[in-house]
């Protein structure tokens, strides 16, 4: 995979934008960074503390952890030889961290999501909560 590669997998996520973050190429979903691409070979993912670890531990051959001061920031993800399903993934993790619940629970926002990879792996974002018997919305 190549930068364009990695850019046009962020930008098919809904309403992702890129934008230029530092002078460096940087992806955000309503005004919240959830990548930046610091390198022509490797992109920081937004991904939570937990998410940092688990993708560092399951793919180590292509994630590293980032800190910024005394706290985990990303996962630094080289993605020259990462599994394009892997890359997508960790990308719409990423975005579901920083997407409003509104945005990342509609149906329509993430039926170009992919499917986890194995049983048991990390998860894309969840299903839209339905509607339990005798429960109305309130209107406004």
């Amino acid at each position: 995979m190549d930068a364009d590669d990695v850019r046009r997998i962020f930008l098919e996520l809904p309403e992702a934008e890129e934008y230029e973050h530092g002078g460096l190429p940087a992806f955000r979903v309503r005004g919240k960074r959830f990548a930046s691409m610091l390198s022509q070979d490797s992109v920081h993912l937004m991904l939570g503390e937990d998410g940092i670890r688990e993708a560092a531990a399951e793919w180590p051959q292509w994630c590293s952890v980032r800190s910024f001061g005394q706290r985990l920031s990303s996962a630094d993800v080289r993605f020259a030889t990462i599994d394009p399903d892997i890359l997508r993934e960790l990308a719409t993790d990423a975005w579901a961290r920083r997407a409003p619940k509104s945005l990342s629970r509609a149906p329509e926002s993430l039926s170009r999501a992919p499917k986890s990879l194995t049983p048991g792996s990390r998860t894309t974002p969840p299903a839209p909560p339905t509607a339990r018997p005798g429960r109305t919305r309130p209107s406004g």
